[in-house]
């Protein structure tokens, strides 16, 4: 038998067993200890019949598509340490599956990844481990899942939708946190890689929008930054050639749900979060986010002169500036009485901020500002620059920031 046929059964016998505890409770080493022994050794013994001692891989190898599945599945499954296996494992697998891609590579002109044949074989092997039944029984298969999902791009993972995406939302509507945020994340990968309009020819969209709206009360900062991406992936994407961005559509009720929360918040690590994303969710809304600016600016007056939140929040400040300027007399209100706050803040307590940083930033919003509102130069120089009883201090943060006329 050459090794091309000892290799595969070799391979059938790492593939990571199921646990029939995983539905009870968090697997452990103890559920592997008739597997996990013997790992070692037959990931080593597969690793020299996957090459000659020239480094060189067969044909045969090359050429055998259900070998090269179990291959890349065990691969995945060992992708990174977990109660089956150890970071030596996680090592020689990855070295072995870097030889295979530089050789089918080489052999082929395309990615291993790209053939349509060998995804298909993979996700047959996986199926029976991911179902709502089965997948907290099979924690490697999911494992290897998510990492193949993860190298599966566009165009390419637009052929394999049907097989990826109940995963993901499976994952995303569970109970624990870890296999939400792992299937949030899985969820944002395919709205990136895969044509808005492959996801609506079958209500894809829809499916995945439902999912998200469950997370919406997360208060794991873990789970609500995936959520908070995949929203403004899905949202950008559908809006992006959108005639009627203006409309109200089936994201508003979602966004001003995220608004709130924001606005609620008192965790520093969730704050941070939410703004982080709150310049990109506009932008993704569009003017159609005009409908949520009263929230937006409750939001910012307060995260604004938060130090934690004040950089983010000014990007966030300059997206509306941008996105909503034809609001006219409202926002150039709201966002220059913001930034007078702000003045006054980096006056009274410039160790609080990093204050180049925050003075590059805001600078930057007001210069906007002052670009779509020329006449604020004016206002500026007769109610504020022109008043006797602004102190020096203040007086120079706000030249710095505006550069009104003297």
């Amino acid at each position: 038998m050459d090794d091309s046929g000892k290799l595969l059964p070799l391979l059938k016998d790492c593939l990571v067993p199921g646990v029939s505890k995983g539905n009870d409770r968090p697997l452990i080493k103890e559920d592997f200890e008739l597997f996990a022994p013997s790992i070692t050794r037959k990931l080593n013994i597969a690793a020299n019949l996957v090459s000659d001692s020239n480094g060189s891989i067969s044909k045969e190898i090359l050429s055998d598509v259900e070998l090269l599945s179990y291959l890349v599945v065990v691969c995945g499954q060992h992708s990174v340490s977990g109660a089956w296996t150890q970071p030596e494992n996680v090592d020689l697998c990855l070295g072995i599956l870097e030889k295979i891609e530089t050789a089918y590579k080489n052999a082929n002109g395309r990615d291993i990844f790209k053939n349509s044949k060998i995804m298909k074989k993979i996700f047959v092997l996986l199926r029976s481990d991911l179902l709502l039944t089965s997948f907290k029984c099979h924690p490697a298969s999911v494992i290897c899942y998510a990492w193949i999902l993860k190298r599966l791009t566009l165009p390419a993972l637009a052929d394999h939708l049907t097989e990826v995406l109940p995963t993901a939302l499976i994952l995303a509507d569970d109970y624990e946190t870890e296999n939400i945020k792992m299937g949030l994340e899985c969820l944002h990968h395919i709205i990136e890689n895969v044509a808005i309009a492959q996801l609506k020819y079958n209500g894809s969209d829809e499916v995945i929008l439902d999912v998200l709206k469950k997370c919406m009360f997360q208060t794991e900062a873990v789970v609500v930054e995936p959520q908070l991406q995949c929203y403004i992936a899905l949202m950008g994407n559908d809006l992006t050639h959108s005639t009627t961005a203006l409309a109200r559509n089936n994201f508003d009720q979602p966004i001003k749900t995220v608004l709130s929360n924001m606005y609620m918040e008192q965790k520093l690590a969730l704050r941070l979060v939410y703004a982080s994303n709150l310049a990109n969710l506009i932008e993704a809304r569009g003017l159609g986010i005009v409908r949520h600016l009263t929230l937006i600016f409750k939001i910012l007056h307060e995260y604004t002169l938060e130090p934690s939140t004040t950089n983010k929040s000014l990007e966030a400040l300059s997206k509306v500036v941008q996105v909503c300027w034809c609001r006219g007399k409202s926002v150039k209100e709201s966002v220059t009485l913001i930034l007078l706050k702000l003045c006054v803040e980096l006056s009274r307590s410039k160790g609080k901020y990093e204050v180049d940083e925050v003075l590059r930033l805001a600078r930057s919003t007001a210069s906007l500002l002052i670009q779509a509102y020329p006449e604020l130069t004016d206002e500026l120089d007769e109610h504020i620059c022109a008043n006797d009883s602004i102190d020096q201090a203040l007086g120079t943060v706000i030249s710095q920031i505006f550069h009104p006329r003297n």
